[in-house]
């Protein structure tokens, strides 16, 4: 009987003194781990600002004023034209600030112990089909983007101008879309 307490306080001991032993690798590797998964979270979360902020560019320099343009009597484009050149975009970017807006909320809860983003991209899953038809016309949208710059000078001049003050070319805004989904 004294026996068998004996082996059971020295495995105790034992046990406590291997904890003791691997506390400060335990500590390490959580706060590392932590820290990794902090630091991609965050880059997540700048990659998404930045990824809306582009495609905002495509709303606000070109759909807006050509859609304002049609409005005005002045169009370059027809609303059909315009509606097949930027297919869904403005549902595409609404999706992307929503899912910032979901993250940047996440972060704001959870923080300094970040867990659960993947919970926030299964809830959005559904928003995401929205990819399904812009991808269906880009090919179609693209070319005929082009044939319509190249007889039209007067959108070709617009489409210039916008890249000189934005710094991109409307096509590869518009191919954003499609290295997001990779």
């Amino acid at each position: 009987l004294k026996l068998k307490r004996l082996v059971k306080i020295q495995s105790i001991i034992r046990r406590l003194l291997m904890e003791r032993k691997t506390l400060p690798m335990k500590i390490t590797f959580i706060k590392t781990n932590l820290a990794q998964r902090n630091a991609t979270f965050r880059e997540m979360i700048v990659k998404e600002r930045a990824y809306t902020q582009n495609l905002g560019l495509v709303i606000r320099e070109y759909l807006t004023p050509l859609q304002e343009a049609v409005v005005k009597k002045k169009a370059l484009l027809s609303q059909p034209e315009i509606d097949q050149i930027f297919s869904n975009i403005q549902t595409i970017i609404d999706v992307h600030l929503h899912l910032l807006q979901e993250l940047q909320a996440h972060e704001e809860a959870k923080w300094p112990a970040i867990d659960g983003v993947g919970d926030i991209f299964l809830k959005m899953v559904p928003s995401f089909e929205v990819y399904g038809l812009y991808v269906k016309n880009l090919h179609v949208s693209f070319d005929n983007f082009k044939l319509m710059c190249a007889q039209r000078e007067k959108l070709k001049h617009f489409v210039d101008s916008k890249h000189e003050s934005t710094g991109w070319e409307l096509l590869n805004l518009m191919s954003l879309p499609i290295t997001q989904i990779h």
